[in-house]
């Protein structure tokens, strides 16, 4: 927990896979590159979605807590101009996303699932 700002702060540890989430905006901006490498190994997956909003929804959320890979498995719509509108400033996130046709395939590569 940080004491000044009574928030819990997770600690980063690479080799035990760990992540490093800074509990403000602003303790966000003064990320290491280890606490940056952490989150970039997180992978967001969204499965079969219906509604192009949720998609562009999820990239502004994951933009906010500096996470940048977003799976796509099967997605209804996409691109799309409503993604686009509500991911806002998180486009880069839409542009980098990758789309996949299997659970499998979003999941290839990474060592532990949630």
């Amino acid at each position: 927990m940080n004491k000044e700002s009574n928030q819990i702060v997770k600690t980063c540890d690479l080799p035990n896979i760990q992540v490093d989430l800074p509990a403000t905006p602003s303790e966000r901006l003064t990320m290491t590159n280890n606490e940056t490498a952490c989150l970039s190994n997180i992978r967001v997956v969204l499965s079969h979605t219906s509604h192009p909003g949720n998609i562009g929804s999820t990239a502004r959320a994951m933009k906010t807590m500096g996470l940048t890979q977003l799976y796509l498995i099967n997605p209804k719509e996409f691109p799309s101009e409503v993604a686009d509108a509500l991911a806002s400033s998180a486009r880069d996130i839409l542009a980098n996303a990758k789309v996949v046709s299997s659970m499998e395939e979003a999941l290839e590569g990474t060592t532990l699932q949630v």
